[in-house]
């Protein structure tokens, strides 16, 4: 039994920033949905983030706080293997969530975003491009029940080519319902409204879904890299990156092991894959050399080192 997660939140930090959605696809040995679960929840907070998911503060009114669904949570969790899209972020605010109600949760998971780089997938990290890279069915993304039955499809996938290459995959064992805080369900939901159609992707956005994978620097927890810049995509795809987010994603690297030196070899090479990506067709257009500099700036890479990439993709 797999239990597939995904989530919403108010921002990147775990220890501060709180859950506003979350979902649980629960597939069998076959990989064969056998139910869903997603519910809206109340952060006791006002909603941030919303310009990525688009949960308003009004949404949540009336929502279950996660001390009222964490005993629903934990059912749909037990006897299950743990997977979720970039699992090292997801998870992380799942502990921090269930600390906060004076519970140590301890998690081993799966992480398709992982998985896909492990078996040689092309380069995309975000769930969507992931997807779009593998063929694989996705729907409009930024609501919890729409990403988590994506990435159960994508976990499908990945088994399957996994078991086709006679590849062996590490899963984790099934974690105990024991094993999780002893909460009564409440059975408390509240489903978000129905998105509008999502507006046409800004040239940096379609970018990043083209985007190489970044280089991993000497010595940096490969993985770690990968979730960060996934992180990035995540950030950068409204073409903003607020103080509060860039301060959030160094703390979350830095939780992760990677230096401040790392982050300024990771950020060169993601630019100079930006540029590389924009470059594909032999043609920049006005719109991606606005946003190849504007990604410069929100970075701290020098807009003259765009500039000479650019220069010398066009030598090639």
């Amino acid at each position: 039994m797999f239990a597939v997660i995904d989530l919403e939140t108010t921002g990147l930090r775990p220890g501060s920033d709180r859950v506003v959605e979350l979902a649980v696809v629960r597939l069998d040995e076959n990989r064969k949905v056998v139910s869903e679960w997603t519910t809206l929840v109340d952060p006791a907070r006002p909603v941030r983030g919303t310009r990525v998911h688009g949960i308003l503060t009004r949404h949540v009114e009336g929502a279950p706080t996660f001390a009222e669904i964490a005993g629903d949570l934990a059912d749909r969790l037990g006897e299950a293997v743990l997977v979720a899209h970039n699992a090292r972020f997801d998870f992380a605010f799942i502990e921090a969530e269930y600390r906060r109600l004076g519970h140590s949760v301890s998690c081993e998971w799966l992480c398709t975003l992982e998985l896909s780089s492990r078996l040689d997938f092309g380069v995309s990290r975000s769930l969507r491009a992931c997807c779009a890279n593998l063929g694989v069915p996705h729907e409009q993304g930024h609501a919890a029940l729409v990403d988590a039955e994506a990435a159960a499809r994508l976990l499908a996938f990945l088994l399957a080519a996994a078991y086709e290459r006679e590849i062996i995959v590490p899963v984790p064992v099934p974690i105990p319902r024991s094993a999780l805080p002893a909460i009564a369900s409440t059975g408390r939901v509240l489903v978000r409204p129905k998105p509008a159609d999502e507006r046409p992707a800004p040239p940096l956005r379609r970018l990043v879904v083209r985007l190489p994978a970044a280089m991993v620097p000497p010595h940096a927890d490969a993985e770690a890299v990968l979730a960060y810049t996934e992180l990035l995509d995540e950030a950068i795809e409204d073409r903003t990156v607020s103080a509060d987010e860039a301060v959030a994603l160094c703390q979350l690297a830095r939780s992760w092991g990677l230096s401040m030196a790392d982050l300024a070899q990771i950020h060169r090479a993601y630019t100079s894959g930006l540029v590389e990506a924009a470059m594909e067709d032999g043609v920049l257009s006005r719109a991606e050399h606005e946003d190849l500099r504007l990604f410069a700036d929100l970075l701290g890479v020098n807009r003259q080192v765009v500039l000479d990439d650019i220069l010398s993709a066009r030598d090639i």
